[in-house]
């Protein structure tokens, strides 16, 4: 529309704002292309809104506007977070320290993270930056080796090729948590119009003009990366190198593979083969309707390929390689393992491998976040280990890990449901580099002993029964919906002791930090009162989780029950699900709709 005709006062000196800021060829066209077909109200949207900084840094779409992912939210984002580690470390220490900044395939991530730089740079801080795309175990890894004050890595992870992101690291090498993520807000909100020095930096296309500036330790730290897994894992390199056991392997359109073609040099394992489509960077991840290992049909090209050659696992990373999947044939049909079946089989046979050992259980700690199984809680119970759990993503888990590795205790394992593992204490979040390479080696092991994957999971539930899941979710798109629907299942804090015939014996509300049966009535795990999450626990023993998603409109529930027999639990879990879920989400009341 034309400039000229706009109203909004806010956007017009939004719009003043944004042409304050030296662009690309690539972002002047399409600025000019938005602002004249856009009516007021997209412009709005685009120009007034602006894109939310948390503990996962930024994440969204690319485009024009301080609404999505562009050199100039970059710019903005990284001069708040300069201006708080100058605020909280000092000039010094960030000219000594420094910052780390690393970059996956996607569209746009090599100019992104070279535009970061130069704002740092622009004040002086030591720089390092990789000279090619990195996974982002290896940036977090990188950030924590080198002592950096801050690491930022820019990716989109496994999300559609059309985003990107801007993942924040703290200088204890895990993610940023509360308030941390608050205050660098704030201090973006207070750095909005350009710092004009970073502009000589950087040439016409927003790359750095000397790249000579910014310190490339990509070699370095790749060394160093497979040294310290190969000297803390102590893989079994006689036995993986004489298997004739062959794995499929899915980078999926990432950048992973180089990185995994390392770590097996280090594993000894000769047999990985690689899905060709999907062996090198894309960043229109063409062959995927999604490039998450977890989304529907993700694994059939590599599953193709195990076919063909007829190798019964197949392993995979998404684009990051921060994440881990596996899928294995078994009596001539293909399992893809969930996240949690995963964790398990990590966990029971480092419990299995730590039976030789003459160590103080009680000192050895698993963690898992509150929506996984009670699998691994039921594991520690038997075996003697420290069990714990967590708020849902990796920063809690990690800075929890932290937390007892500081108290004298050993660290284990860490896992989430969604394809997250820590294995490795040298990576300060999920690696699935390192997990791909364990769960090798435990693949090895159990075909060299005839036994499967299946089978090995099988033992686990004749020692602790079957545990079955029923997870899923709902569409809200009003947020408003969300907080109501939560706030009537509350009753003002008294909360409701049934949901149909299903009765209530525990309830944890980690939005109020409210605990039913703690003696104070106050959860163990820290509440956070932005986002919505009730634990219910019901007479059957079934436990059901319901919370709101932090990036998607959506509800969502995990249930499980554990049963001497899988059928009986499947039965019990369904029917319960399709019981109490309606009668908490209210569809008939709110606009919510069942997927």
């Amino acid at each position: 529309m034309n400039i000229d005709k706009i109203n909004n006062k806010q956007l017009l000196d939004s719009l003043e704002c944004w042409n304050l800021f030296k662009k690309p060829k690539y972002l002047i066209e399409e600025t000019n292309e938005v602002t004249n077909k856009c009516d007021e109200k997209q412009l709005e949207h685009l120009f007034l809104k602006r894109l939310n900084f948390g503990t996962a840094g930024l994440r969204g779409k690319m485009g024009v506007g301080f609404n999505a992912m562009n050199v100039i939210t970059i710019m903005q984002t990284t001069q708040g977070l300069c201006t708080y580690l100058m605020n909280t470390y000092g000039v010094n220490l960030c000219k000594n320290r420094g910052i780390i900044f690393g970059f996956d395939g996607r569209y746009h991530s090599e100019s992104f993270a070279h535009v970061a730089a130069a704002v740092c740079l622009s004040k002086g801080f030591r720089v390092y930056l990789f000279g090619q795309t990195v996974a982002t175990p290896i940036l977090c890894y990188s950030n924590f080796k080198k002592n950096c004050l801050c690491g930022v890595m820019v990716t989109a992870s496994h999300n559609p090729k059309l985003d990107n992101g801007y993942k924040v690291y703290a200088a204890n090498g895990a993610q940023i948590i509360p308030p941390v993520d608050k205050n660098i807000a704030t201090c973006i909100l207070e750095n909005l119009k350009p710092w004009n020095d970073v502009y000589e930096y950087l040439n016409e296309d927003f790359y750095l003009k000397d790249t000579s500036l910014a310190e490339d330790i990509y070699y370095e730290m790749y060394d160093s990366f497979m040294y310290d897994l190969k000297h803390e894992f102590n893989f079994n390199c006689h036995r993986n190198s004489r298997t004739k056991l062959a794995i499929v392997y899915s980078p999926m359109h990432g950048i992973g593979r180089k990185f995994v073609q390392g770590i097996m040099h280090v594993v000894g394992f000769n047999n990985l083969l690689t899905v060709p489509h999907q062996a090198l960077p894309d960043a229109d991840f063409s062959t995927v309707s999604f490039p998450n290992p977890e989304e529907k049909g993700a694994l059939d090209m590599a599953i193709q390929l195990a076919d063909a050659v007829n190798s019964p696992i197949i392993v995979a990373n998404d684009p990051d390689a921060d994440r881990f999947a596996c899928a294995e044939k078994f009596n001539n049909k293909w399992k893809i393992f969930s996240g949690d079946e995963l964790g398990i089989l990590f966990a029971y046979h480092l419990m299995k491998q730590y039976e030789k050992k003459n160590i103080d259980k009680s000192k050895h700690v698993f963690i898992c976040t509150v929506v996984c199984s009670r699998m691994l809680k039921k594991l520690c119970e038997k075996y003697g280990y420290h069990y714990d759990e967590t708020l849902t993503g990796f920063k809690w888990l990690i800075n929890k890990a932290i937390e007892y590795d500081n108290k004298d205790y050993t660290t284990l394992y860490c896992y989430e449901e969604a394809l997250g593992h820590a294995l490795t204490r040298h990576v300060r979040d999920k690696c699935g580099i390192s997990a791909l390479a364990y769960w090798i080696e435990i693949a090895v092991y159990l075909y060299e002993n005839n036994l499967t994957f299946h089978e090995y999971l099988e033992n686990v539930r004749k020692e602790i029964g079957y545990f079955v899941s029923n997870n899923g979710y709902y569409i809200v798109l009003d947020p408003n919906d969300i907080v109501s629907i939560f706030n009537e299942f509350r009753c003002n804090g008294t909360y409701k002791n049934a949901l149909g015939s299903y009765k209530i014996v525990h309830i944890r509300d980690l939005t109020t930090g409210y605990d039913s049966s703690t003696p104070d009535k106050k959860s163990l795990i820290a509440a956070t009162p932005d986002s919505q999450m009730i634990t219910l626990q019901f007479e059957n023993t079934a436990i059901l989780t319901i919370r709101a998603s932090g990036t998607e409109p959506k509800v969502k529930w995990y249930g499980e029950i554990s049963r001497s027999t899988y059928e009986e639990a499947r039965r019990d879990i369904d029917e319960l699900i399709n019981n109490v879920m309606d009668l908490f989400m209210q569809p008939n009341k709110y606009n919510v709709k069942k997927n």
